[in-house]
Order: structure tokens, then sequence, then C-alpha cells
């Protein structure tokens, strides 16, 4: 049986400037001039352009990232992509955010599709590519440049994510780790362990205030730092004797 073709609606053809080409909810292949216009699009929402091949003996490792802002799985190419993923998730400002969700057709011909479109919670939104800091050449830096040119049309945010630091990237995983909403304590053990951490008090202080056994009052404790309810330091290992706050 012939595979049905997806209906397309491309709004501009015009080869002589930049386009943008996108995958809406409904499973249409959109595509227009790369204006203002486009931020009410509903691109977040939306289909990935293209989706992560899985082939036999592969360098880079796809997979599955649950971002806790929106509850929803998100698909990445790499580990560097996951890694990309839980730092932006961290920040605690994405409302919604998609992968591979856009291609850019530059008006010189050559074709981008950026790694992912973040929307804050302001209603800004922001185009993240994420590459090894290893692999930023001239040429790729110049592709980056084009990409913001037309992300400023838009009205796009446009950075780089390269590697994070080893420790602080053991941290976030961590964190992590307890990010899920099933990890969030009652009001009453919360309440408790902000009051303790409003004088200084180390981690293994703050999981005995709790009142929880020991366990489950660090994994309290690990999933306020996530929410940014407590603070603690994440440029040195994680201990016992870890300095929390509230």
């Amino acid at each position: 049986m012939r595979k049905k073709q997806p209906k397309m609606v491309l709004t501009t053809t015009d080869k002589t400037v930049d386009r943008v080409r996108w995958i809406d909810s409904a499973g249409t292949i959109q595509q227009r001039a790369a204006d203002a216009t486009l931020l009410d699009a509903g691109m977040v929402a939306g289909r990935p352009i293209r989706k992560p091949g899985r082939y036999r003996g592969q360098k880079n490792y796809p997979g599955k990232h649950w971002f806790a802002s929106s509850q929803l799985h998100i698909p990445f190419e790499s580990m560097l992509e996951r890694s990309a993923l839980m730092r932006i998730d961290f920040a605690l400002d994405i409302v919604a955010i998609a992968a591979q969700p856009v291609k850019i057709f530059f008006a010189d011909g050559g074709t981008t599709v950026p790694d992912f479109l973040a929307e804050h919670r302001d209603g800004s939104q922001t185009i993240f590519e994420v590459k090894s800091a290893s692999a930023l050449t001239e040429e790729k830096l110049a592709k980056f440049a084009k990409s913001k040119q037309v992300c400023g049309k838009v009205g796009w945010g446009f950075e780089v994510l390269t590697e994070c630091d080893v420790i602080t990237m053991d941290n976030l995983e961590l964190l992590a780790a307890y990010r899920h909403p099933l990890y969030l304590p009652i009001r009453e053990v919360r309440d408790r362990i902000l009051a303790a951490a409003r004088k200084p008090l180390t981690l293994r202080e703050g999981a005995i205030a709790s009142g929880l056994p020991i366990r489950n009052g660090y994994a309290a404790i690990y999933h306020l730092a996530w929410r940014r309810a407590l603070n603690l330091n994440l440029t040195a290992p994680i201990t016992n004797l870890t300095a929390i706050t509230a």
C-alpha cells in the first residue's frame, strides 16, 4: 500500500528569502518566510522535522529525556544533548520545549535543523544548538551566525550550549534523579525542612530535620533543590556536609 503523503502548506516558496519549515501538531508541513508572525505558529507543540536515526555501530547515543518542566519525554541525539536538556530544565523558566523543531532554509541556499526550540514563562522563545566545544570550527560558527540572524528576524533568542564541567553535571544528575513530582514532600515536611534551612545547615542535618526516614529525607531535599526551594553549591561535590539554605 502506498504511504500517504503529508499535507503541505507552503506560504512562501521564494528562495531569495530565509524560510522556516516545520510540522504542526496535526502533521501538516508548514513553511513561511522568517518573520515575527512565526512566534504565534505553535511550533513548540509541533512534531520533529526529522527524527534521530538508530543503526548498528552508531557512535552517538539517542534516547528520550523526561523534561520535568513540561512533564513530557523529549528526544535527544547524543549524551551531550541529554545533558543540555537537563541544564535547560533546571533553569525552571521553560514551559515547553521541542526537539528538531524546524528546518531553516537560508536565502543563500544552505539549510540547518536546530536542536531545540523552547518557550519561556514570559512567552519568549529560544533556539538552542548543542555542540561539543571541540567541534566549534570556523565553518560551524559561521553557520550559527547565520542561524542567529534568522532567529533575530523571527524574534527567537539563540544560544549555543557546549559541555558542562564534570562536577556540576554530576550534581545535576543527582538532583535530576529526584525531579519527579512524586518526590515532592507534603507541606508539613516541606515546611520543616525550609524552616530548618533558614540557619546554617548541612545536607545530613536537613534530612534529619525532615522527620522522615533518612533516605526519604535526602530525597525530599534533592527534589526541593531541583525546584530551587533550597540552595546548594553545585560547583563542589555534594556530600553529607554540603551546606543548604532556604
